[in-house]
């Protein structure tokens, strides 16, 4: 059954998938080619003609390295990629909306992929929304200082003209445009963590569940200029021809510019952060400052890590690995004095434990803190912490790992063999499921994660408390988990500035 739903540029065709209303492609904003090309995002072209939307193109990818190797598209790439999908109940009527940002270290990921499927939530009454942004050299690297034909942050800009779009037009799929929630895992979770910081994505949501977002990873411009310089590197450019040069350039040598970049950059410079977001007008700080200067007052927050979020990253050796390399890290990132708190707060642990614990607190654990601390009083804070081991991780060492919560978080599974769950039994796959996705369903509706799943009570989340629930085969809540490892980061922000 085809379905027509009136947006604010024009009519859009649907199709019916197992009782769900759904739109694949429909397009948020102008094509970002040819002038448009390293520039902010805009409106589309208003259309007259019904627009067929049943497929989705997927943004040109970055992926370099073993990543790159494990990654299998769902979707066709293309520079025209400004596209959101949508997910209805069949009678929605002013239905909670979830809107999912998808990961990939700024530089992979598609909202196409099976795994961010959004089923789930529709067949609870929810109106799911999911959409892409641009990634890489065309989204994220900072090239504002080549000219005025460059603009900073152009994937936030993506980011925010996707929830304008849903804030604009999500009542005529049924959705509420008042009862938002944001949601996006890693890189996603970062772009949650943009958007709570960003004054222009004010108003556009209501709650927000950031899923190992790596705040920090919103860094000065001296990190971009760090990252840039082995990006020109590669291609062989200069400042003064690189403008010329990247705006006629094929994506097939962006591609290879940015693989460089991630490649290298740990190795160039100890533990620095992946080129992502940057620090300028449409994110005047770091989101833990924004957050404490009220950039969210009224939203509520459910903030979300992995315990051992690490031990991904040191297996595949793209971030500090020993405490050589971790004192490596602090002299050229501005943090060696801290270099004796951190060993007598991680030094109780073999090597390899140390590193991933540090690289788990570095990227992941110690900035969420920060943003869900800065949001205490300004809207109510919940925390969870994603303890569950599949068997694949189990075997490989790596933990609870990094992403190991999204496929609990959106309830979809991946019967893959490259999948970590691969092996992991069916009936611990869905208990585990029951419980996250549990908490994100009841948060979506009402702001409170507590579901009879978790089977224990969910505190809210207190600068004092530091709440968070473990999410496990059998739940607990933590009361100030690891403190004396907080204290050890105190207000320390690597690479803040040059040396």
């Amino acid at each position: 059954m085809l379905l027509t739903a009136i947006t604010k540029y024009g009519p859009v065709e649907g199709f019916e998938d197992n009782g769900i209303r759904r739109w694949s492609g429909i397009p948020f904003a102008a094509p970002p080619v040819g002038d448009m090309r390293f520039r902010r995002a805009r409106e589309p072209e208003p259309w007259t003609k019904v627009l067929p939307c049943r497929d989705i193109r997927s943004s040109v990818q970055f992926a370099a390295g073993p990543m790159a190797e494990r990654m299998v598209l769902s979707a066709p790439e293309s520079e025209d990629c400004l596209l959101l999908n949508v997910w209805a109940p069949e009678h929605a009527d002013g239905a909670p909306v979830f809107v999912y940002i998808y990961g990939g270290a700024n530089h992979m990921g598609e909202s196409a992929s099976p795994n961010h499927d959004l089923g789930a939530f529709a067949r609870e009454g929810i109106v799911g929304v999911s959409f892409n942004y641009r990634l890489g050299a065309l989204g994220f690297y900072d090239f504002s200082g080549l000219g005025p034909g460059f603009d900073s942050n152009c994937a936030v800009s993506d980011m925010i003209l996707a929830l304008r779009w849903v804030h604009e037009n999500i009542s005529s799929f049924g959705g509420d445009p008042g009862n938002v929630t944001i949601c996006g895992e890693s890189a996603g979770g970062t772009g949650v963590y943009c958007m709570l910081a960003a004054p222009s994505a004010r108003g556009y949501f209501r709650r927000a569940i950031p899923m190992s977002g790596l705040a920090g990873n919103v860094t000065p411009r001296y990190v971009h200029e760090l990252n840039n310089a082995l990006f020109f590197e590669e291609l062989g450019l200069t400042p003064r021809d690189a403008a010329a040069a990247l705006k006629a350039m094929s994506v097939k040598d962006l591609v290879r510019g940015g693989g460089a970049v991630m490649e290298k950059h740990n190795d160039a410079h100890q533990g620095i952060f992946l080129t992502g977001p940057v620090i300028d007008d449409l994110i005047p700080d770091y989101p833990w400052r924004m957050l404490a200067k009220g950039s969210a007052a009224g939203v509520e927050l459910l903030v979300g890590t992995c315990r051992d979020e690490g031990g991904l990253f040191c297996m595949l050796g793209n971030v500090p690995t020993s405490w050589d390399k971790i004192e490596t890290c602090l002299r050229l990132g501005g943090g060696e004095d801290r270099l004796d708190a951190f060993r007598r707060v991680y030094g109780h642990m073999p090597e390899r434990e140390a590193a991933i614990a540090w690289d788990t607190d570095r990227m992941f654990w110690v900035d969420a803190q920060r943003c869900a601390t800065a949001q205490c009083g300004k809207g109510r804070v919940y925390s969870y912490r994603f303890d569950f081991v599949p068997t694949m991780c189990a075997q490989m060492g790596i933990g609870a790992t990094h992403s190991m919560d999204i496929g609990p978080g959106l309830d979809t599974y991946d019967p893959s063999p490259m999948s970590f769950y691969y092996g992991t039994p069916m009936e611990q796959q869905r208990d585990i499921h029951a419980k996250l996705h549990g908490a994100f369903s009841a948060f979506v509706r009402t702001g409170d994660p507590n579901n009879d799943a978790v089977g224990a009570y969910w505190e809210p989340y207190t600068a004092d408390t530091r709440a968070a629930m473990s999410i496990d085969s059998s739940c607990a809540m933590l009361t100030d988990p690891n403190h004396e490892r907080l204290e050890a980061w105190g207000d320390l922000v690597l690479y803040d500035r040059r040396p």
